[in-house]
């Protein structure tokens, strides 16, 4: 992937803002979210690969400091990537493989049964 296919946040929009509707909204502590903030905010108008390969090296500093045997470092790194895994592919249908709206379209449209009073008639038939 070209890393200047994309640019983050410079169309005006920022990329990494959540909708008040998140479901993800309050459920990691405050200090996380304090942190993913000012990194979004790193990360804006920077291209796409810069920020993955930014938290890529997050991710590997942090466990590779955080574990002296590889073994558990392995671990650790497997469960975490288990979990963004799930969550990622939970944002696509498993049917289509197409990417998913963030919020599940739940109004379903159920028209009322239209009754056709009108008949065709064969050439020739009853009048």
């Amino acid at each position: 992937m070209n890393s200047k296919s994309r640019i983050l946040g410079l169309d005006g929009r920022n990329p990494f803002a959540l909708n008040r509707k998140d479901p993800l909204i309050g459920t990691g502590p405050e200090a996380a979210r304090q942190l993913f903030e000012q990194f979004q905010h790193l990360c804006t108008g920077r291209p796409t690969e810069h920020a993955i390969n930014a938290a890529f090296n997050i991710l590997v500093n942090a466990i590779r400091q955080s574990y002296p045997l590889r073994s558990m470092a392995e671990a650790r790194f497997d469960e975490l990537f288990g979990k963004m895994k799930t969550a990622l592919l939970s944002n696509y249908d498993g049917t289509t493989g197409k990417r998913r709206e963030v919020f599940a379209f739940d109004q379903v449209v159920a028209p009322q049964l239209v009754v056709d009073k009108d008949q065709i008639k064969t050439p020739g038939g009853n009048k």
